[in-house]
């Protein structure tokens, strides 16, 4: 299954590394957390996401959770900090191994859809 099917993934301009390096892709990276996205596969983070880095490939998380992942990264000083890394920082679960593959993604999912049930009903 791919994020797309879930509704909240899109990519920018064209799916492939032409787009890499431009600035288009600079400024999406660097602004797409203020309107509630993120930059789902960062460079040097392959290990973590368990895909290619893709500067095209944004997810919507909403605003509140794509603040976090700022602020979490803004802490840890590490700017491409993974939607992995923050479930891992907020619900301490410092063993992927703990999720099981098939899992991983849903996880994800599912994380961010009660933070934004959480945050709405405020």
């Amino acid at each position: 299954y791919s994020e797309h099917q879930t509704g909240l993934a899109i990519d920018v301009n064209c799916a492939d590394d032409s787009f890499t390096g431009t600035p288009e892709a600079e400024w999406l990276a660097a602004h797409c957390n203020d309107y509630g996205f993120i930059l789902r596969y960062p460079k040097g983070k392959e290990d973590i996401t368990g895909y290619q880095y893709e500067s095209w490939h944004i997810r919507y998380v909403g605003k509140d959770v794509a603040k976090k992942i700022r602020e979490a990264a803004d802490a840890a000083g590490d700017p491409d900090l993974t939607l992995e890394e923050l479930i891992h920082i907020i619900t301490d679960i410092t063993d992927c191994s703990r999720i099981p593959d098939r899992m991983q993604s849903f996880y994800v999912f599912f994380y961010c859809y009660c933070c934004y049930f959480r945050t709405s009903m405020l």
